[in-house]
């Protein structure tokens, strides 16, 4: 592992399209959109996500966030070391929705640390998610070809498509799943004009 980037993430990081990466960035940017989600270009790439175009959404939504938790170095890691910045740099910006000045006084990084470190982490989901691109067209060819041997590739940490699971969890929810969850929640309940006090 370095910095904190599973090895085989950082093997395939010369293969990932500039085009590829802003439609991660994008869904990052988006991830509390629903209607958003359900018509991203990523849904036809990552293999026609299963399900009705709402479930697509929530699907997409939820494999971005178990591609996060993939990033995550661990609890052994204090969030001020280098390996935990990728990491908690696009945790903070794009699930937390916190500000590009506020994460650099969280972590005491400038302005070009931090532009950086998140290029680092969107790089590295990226290629994570490229590489399952690359199996899904893999295994579709083996289909077409007659290959019956050869089935549809997953993540070597998923369970299923539709429910995937970071190593270690008994559940189908991660932990950034959970936060999500929470955040939207919160969200929902400052936007429905409640007179309780909200962060932001």
């Amino acid at each position: 592992m370095l910095d904190g980037i599973p090895d085989e993430v950082t093997e395939t990081r010369s293969e990932v399209s500039e085009g590829f990466v802003a439609l991660v960035r994008d869904a990052l940017a988006r991830l509390y959109d629903y209607a958003h989600l359900q018509r991203h270009p990523l849904t036809r790439l990552l293999g026609s996500l299963p399900g009705v175009a709402s479930e697509r959404a929530k699907t997409l939504r939820n494999l971005i966030l178990d591609t996060l938790e993939q990033l995550n170095p661990g609890d052994t890691v204090l969030r001020n070391d280098r390996e935990w910045r990728a990491y908690g740099i696009l945790v903070r910006r794009y699930l937390d929705g916190f500000s590009i000045e506020g994460i650099g006084e969280e972590l005491h990084i400038s302005l070009r640390q931090f532009q950086r470190e998140h290029r680092k982490g969107l790089l590295a989901a990226a290629s994570m998610l490229w590489g399952r691109v690359q199996k899904q067209t893999a295994a579709k060819r083996a289909l077409r070809s007659g290959e019956s041997s050869v089935r549809p590739c997953l993540p070597s940490w998923s369970v299923g498509f539709s429910h995937l699971m970071v190593p270690g969890e008994s559940s189908g929810y991660s932990p950034l799943r959970r936060r999500a969850s929470v955040s939207a929640a919160s969200a929902a309940m400052c936007d429905s004009r409640l007179l309780l006090p909200c962060r932001r």
